[in-house]
């Protein structure tokens, strides 16, 4: 399923598609516009083929077409996660976030900037500011060349040390960037249905996927905490391992126990008040109903003895969900 990632606020969008998932498992494919731009496509190849090696630094400066008033929080989210995910694309995986807003005397937001910082990744400077034109400008600065995407009302174009690349000029940017990811979406699935490979997720930036919805959203809420608390915030992700597939398998059979001993103890009730049972197999059926309950139990001790050393430990990110579980719920109330 394609689904349009500026259809909805984020949060709100990725809560609405975690229940989905939930109620009904398939696949979700984020349609990023951004990412099926012919300059981004074009830099990408850049990237991927080496022409522009060892990024010292980059920025997105973006333009809001309004007043300061009209840059709400809504509206910066809307931007910030639409351009990490374009970010995230081309350069990698963000770790750390730093954010800030700034306002001026009537109290509106006047710039909104974030440093986004990850393993062997350069620093990253993102930025919004009210104007009277809508646009951006993305600018890697690599060894030994600089690449410059400019969009804006006359279109989208890659420079590469000030000279125009072929064929990375548009003149409808977002029309043409939803046209070529409805496309390679199309091609997938008709490579999917065919038995053909689909389209290459080597390239950059390749097609967007579940993954990567999350990583962004996760990048979006960072944003939000180190505005709200004036730090850095990092992101700190559990990669799935064996611990973790355990803890969900204990948990599965945990809440099945639950379930099944209070019904083995009603069963037995009833047998025993419709059959007189002699007082050696009474003491058996009621060691075979509580038995597993307080085996699995006194399994779950073992973690204190089996505790894994602190350096195999940390923070989890795992607040994220939860908070969106709780939003999601109190809207449903």
């Amino acid at each position: 399923m394609l689904v349009d990632t500026e259809a909805a606020p984020a949060l709100q969008l990725f809560s609405e598609l975690t229940a989905l998932d939930v109620e009904r498992p398939l696949k979700i494919v984020p349609a990023f516009r951004m990412r099926g731009l012919a300059a981004v496509q074009a830099l990408g190849s850049l990237l991927t083929a080496g022409v522009l090696t060892a990024p010292r630094r980059a920025r997105f400066e973006r333009r809001f077409a309004g007043r300061a008033c009209e840059l709400t929080t809504e509206v910066l989210d809307g931007h910030l996660f639409q351009d990490v995910d374009l970010l995230r694309a081309l350069l990698g995986r963000f770790d750390q976030v730093t954010a800030f807003r700034h306002f001026d005397s009537a109290g509106h937001t006047s710039l909104a900037t974030a440093t986004l910082a990850g393993a062997e990744l350069p620093p990253v400077a993102w930025s919004v500011t009210p104007g009277s034109e809508a646009g951006w400008r993305l600018t890697i600065e690599g060894e030994p060349r600089t690449a410059v995407i400019d969009v804006d009302r006359d279109g989208a174009r890659l420079q590469l040390d000030g000279v125009l690349a072929r064929d990375s000029v548009c003149a409808s940017p977002m029309e043409e960037g939803a046209r070529l990811v409805a496309l390679e979406f199309a091609r997938g699935l008709s490579a999917g249905s065919a038995g053909r490979p689909g389209p290459s997720q080597s390239q950059k930036p390749a097609m967007a996927d579940w993954n990567d919805l999350i990583r962004d959203v996760e990048i979006l809420d960072a944003a939000g905490q180190s505005v709200r608390r004036r730090r850095t915030i990092d992101i700190l992700s559990e990669s799935p391992s064996e611990r973790g597939l355990f803890k969900s398998q204990m948990t599965a059979v945990g809440c099945l126990l639950l379930i099944l001993t209070p019904m083995g103890v009603v069963l037995y009730l009833v047998i025993a008040a419709a059959i007189d049972l002699p007082g050696w197999l009474k003491t058996g059926l009621v060691v075979a109903v509580f038995a597993p309950l307080g085996l699995f139990l006194v399994s779950q001790t073992l973690v204190f003895i089996a505790h894994p050393p602190p350096a195999e430990e940390g923070p989890r990110s795992g607040h994220l969900e939860d908070r969106l579980d709780l939003d999601r719920n109190s809207r449903g109330k």
